[in-house]
Parts: C-alpha cells; sequence; structure tokens
C-alpha cells in the first residue's frame, strides 16, 4: 500500500492567503461586480495571448526534409508537398437488404412428417 504524505503549505505561500482571507473579509459584501469581471477578462485575454500558436510553414525549407519511404528510406522530398486523395478508394459499408416476411408456409413442420400439429386443432 502507498504511503501518504501530508501536503504542506510554504510559509510565503501559507502567508499570501491569509492576506487574501484578511482582503476578502476587509471587503465584506461590497465586492465591486464590475471590477472583479475586467480583472477575470483581463486575465483570459493574457492566457489566450499565450496560447496562440503559429500555424504550421506548408512550404518545407531544405534543411528539413520529409522522408517519403520510411525512417531508414533515402527519398527526400523539399519544397511543398501536395495530397492528392481523388484516386483512394473508400470502402463504405454494404446495404444489407431486409428479408421479406414470410406468411409462414413454406416452414417445415414440427412433426417433420409434413402433417399439420394436431393439437392446433383443424
Amino acid at each position: 500500500m502507498a504511503r501518504t504524505t501530508k501536503s504542506t503549505f510554504s510559509k510565503e505561500e501559507t502567508a499570501r492567503y491569509k492576506e487574501i482571507a484578511e482582503q476578502v473579509k476587509a471587503k465584506g459584501k461590497s465586492v465591486d461586480a464590475q471590477a472583479a469581471v475586467a480583472r477575470t477578462e483581463s486575465a483570459l485575454a493574457e492566457v489566450a495571448k499565450l496560447a496562440v500558436t503559429n500555424a504550421a510553414a506548408e512550404e518545407i525549407q531544405a534543411s528539413e526534409g520529409v522522408l517519403l519511404d520510411g525512417c531508414g528510406g533515402a527519398v527526400l522530398s523539399v519544397g511543398s508537398l501536395e495530397v492528392v486523395t481523388s484516386d483512394v478508394t473508400v470502402e463504405e459499408p454494404r446495404v444489407v437488404a431486409e428479408d421479406e416476411e414470410d406468411a409462414g408456409d413454406d416452414e417445415r413442420s414440427l412433426w417433420g412428417d409434413g402433417d399439420d400439429d394436431p393439437a392446433g386443432g383443424d
């Protein structure tokens, strides 16, 4: 069984927590919602700036070739690569025709002799 350890905060983290708690207590119920929303929007804008990724370059540099025949291959491509899928056939599931409902006339009798069930009446 794994031994768990008690998580502890550093002195700086504890002091910061207590400072924030005191600020919240001092404000009481007079919190400015507009200021809080503005701070949140500002923080989200900063995160969005950091999250922006540059699109991959379409052109492959000569120093960054692409091996076309595997990792041990000798065919190196540079420049722009064009992907053409017009000659690729895609397997699609077959359409299964539904069986027609039989009237039951062709079914074999349970008795195996061709006679009708004697308990069935008629």
